[in-house]
């Protein structure tokens, strides 16, 4: 077989596993040992590879490195899995954020009025945003971040109101037992496949709800 022959067969090996033509150029049927599949006719759909969904890009919606919030420096900032160790979270909770499915891409950037002191700093925020492959599974995530603030054996923060951001969410403000009994605000919601996080000191310059409803606006143009 030819080099030009060898490449048409293996394209059309992709789809519909098998290799030459039948008449007319439809894909020839294949069967195993004592197997007998019918062949394809002329203009029979053929089968055709799923698309994973291509992430956004979630750097426009987290407050970027270059532009740090009044009075603070970047701390650290990045992308991918990574982003879903970046939450002050207790460990089993962790756990089930890791274990939810239909991860595509997340983002998070981090500031303080001391990048070399982050918890003693006067100001401090944590921008946070993961994108899954449905709204299904963007629930699942917000239901586990929502009852780790909520739940009396976590943080504890009681049920808050809905605060207007995106499709359903709240902000709860308390002592971050994960930092220490760090006051802080936190804000959590979904705007549909977008799982967000916002989260700072009560003292910042800008209000934590103002930096969230500022991120939930972004995200609102870069979602189609």
């Amino acid at each position: 077989m030819s080099t030009h022959g060898l490449a048409g067969c293996l394209v059309l090996s992709l789809t519909v596993g098998a290799c030459g033509l039948g008449p007319g150029g439809s894909p020839a049927a294949t069967a195993g040992p004592g197997e007998s599949v019918p062949a394809l006719r002329p203009g029979s759909p053929t089968l055709q590879p799923s698309i994973a969904p291509s992430p956004l890009d979630l750097a426009s919606v987290v407050i970027p490195p270059h532009e740090p919030p009044s009075g603070m420096t970047m701390s650290d900032e990045g992308g991918g899995r990574p982003v879903l160790q970046q939450l002050p979270l207790f460990p089993e909770t962790a756990s089930q954020l890791e274990a939810t499915p239909g991860f595509v891409e997340g983002r998070w950037s981090r500031f303080a009025g001391s990048a070399s002191d982050f918890e003693a700093s006067r100001g401090f925020i944590l921008t946070w945003v993961v994108e899954y492959d449905s709204e299904a599974n963007a629930r699942s995530a917000l239901a586990i971040l929502l009852t780790e603030l909520q739940s009396d054996d976590h943080y504890g923060w009681g049920i808050g109101e809905d605060a207007g951001l995106g499709d359903e969410g709240t902000c709860l403000d308390g002592k971050n037992p994960q930092m220490g009994g760090l006051q802080e605000t936190i804000c959590v919601w979904r705007r549909a496949q977008l799982v967000m996080v916002v989260g700072g000191g009560n003292y910042n310059e800008t209000p934590v709800e103002d930096d969230a409803a500022a991120m939930d606006a972004r995200a609102a143009e870069l979602l189609p």
